[in-house]
């Protein structure tokens, strides 16, 4: 592609000089041949002209359709050109003919420009701002450069959670495997198996089941397949059947389980999903806290439209690198070794959440332990 807004120009002088040639050869040739001669000359010169403009509209036409952002540069490495995707991300006056490294604030993509072949595009992925570009870089004539840059930021996190729900899963799945398979090869044949491997046994299947059940929900909500029976649901007695629930499972901890909240707080949700919300973040709570220790769930309206809810624990709270990620599915830091789970639980929670429309976040205690905090429309 060699033409661009300077070449149109150059062309356009070009035609002229044809033109004023053609006319020096129609006064010093016999009249017929100079007149052929002129029309080949302007005819040469408008489609040299034809051509120019309909490159540099083609290059228009690719950069408004797509979502690369896309810069041409000169010989000296200053911006030509860029499409609305790339003065998005990055707004100069090109009037000015700003150099790339200051267009972009980084001096990043210096290193492809060292070995950048002619006529042969070079791919990279290069860190640019705290995002992650692929850059493909293409020589032109004249010297100048077409640059495309495409955020894979998100990409690169998606298949990183891919790989963790992967691994996670495997890891989950073989711990209650192995342990039925060893449990099975203890049993003398015909012989009754004792009360303490039907315990075992049929907790591990727990822990199976639960990781199917979670796999299928989270699907489920993803797909929209899930779709949310909202009804004005008193708060406090759904904490109180979920203390219930929970009694067990606390008493075995040595944990307390505390509600705080206002007996009349009413939330617009799905009596199930909500519910789902509810234990999810207590089982992770009850595995995070230290025995004798408290777990509190605070409830309050923010405004006439909304309630805010904490769940609160007292363990070893949540490490710093980890709190931007907790929510991605299948994501289990520090705070999750040695713990049960496939690391979906608080995907779940964010899904179920955002489809009511609220929010969902999680920080460290000023003391010890976690909160989680999400909002759902008041009932």
């Amino acid at each position: 592609m060699i033409s661009f807004p300077v070449l149109v120009i150059a062309m356009a002088v070009a035609a002229l000089a044809g033109a004023g040639l053609g006319r020096w050869h129609a006064r010093h040739l016999d009249g017929r041949l100079g007149a052929l001669e002129r029309r080949r000359l302007e005819r040469h010169a408008l489609e040299a002209i034809a051509r120019a403009t309909w490159d540099e509209a083609i290059l228009d036409a690719v950069g408004t359709i797509s979502d690369q952002a896309l810069l041409r540069l000169d010989a000296g490495r200053h911006v030509l050109w860029m499409n609305a995707a790339a003065v998005a991300l990055w707004p100069v006056d090109l009037q000015r003919r700003p150099s790339l490294t200051s267009t972009l604030g980084s001096g990043a993509l210096d290193p492809i420009f060292a070995e950048l072949p002619e006529d042969e595009p070079v791919i990279e992925a290069l860190l640019l701002r705290d995002r992650r570009y692929r850059v493909t870089a293409l020589r032109l004539g004249k010297g100048e450069t077409l640059l495309a840059l495409r955020d894979i930021t998100q990409h690169e996190q998606l298949a990183r959670a891919r790989r963790d729900m992967i691994a996670n899963i495997s890891h989950d799945l073989r711990t209650p495997l192995t342990s039925i398979g060893l449990l099975l090869e203890s049993l003398e044949p015909d012989a009754a198996p004792s009360a303490a491997i039907l315990v075992t046994l049929r907790q591990q299947l727990t822990v199976l089941r639960k990781l199917a059940e979670d796999l299928i929900h989270l699907d489920r909500i993803e797909s929209g397949r899930s779709p949310l029976r909202l009804a004005s649901l008193p708060f406090a007695p759904l904490v109180e059947e979920i203390r219930s629930a929970l009694r067990p499972q606390l008493e075995r901890s040595g944990l307390r389980l505390e509600l705080v909240a206002q007996q009349d707080l009413s939330v617009l949700a799905d009596a199930d999903q909500l519910r789902r919300v509810l234990v999810n973040l207590l089982d992770n709570a009850i595995q995070a806290s230290p025995s004798g220790g408290r777990i509190r769930v605070m409830a309050a309206r923010i405004d006439a439209e909304q309630v805010e809810i904490h769940v609160t624990d007292e363990g070893s709270g949540i490490p710093p690198r980890d709190l931007a990620r907790v929510f991605e599915r299948s994501f289990r830091g520090d705070r999750a070794r040695g713990h049960s789970g496939s690391g979906l639980g608080l995907a779940i929670v964010k899904h179920i959440v955002e489809g009511h429309g609220g929010s969902v976040s999680a920080f460290n205690n000023p003391v010890r332990g976690a909160t989680v905090t999400f909002t759902l429309p008041a009932g």
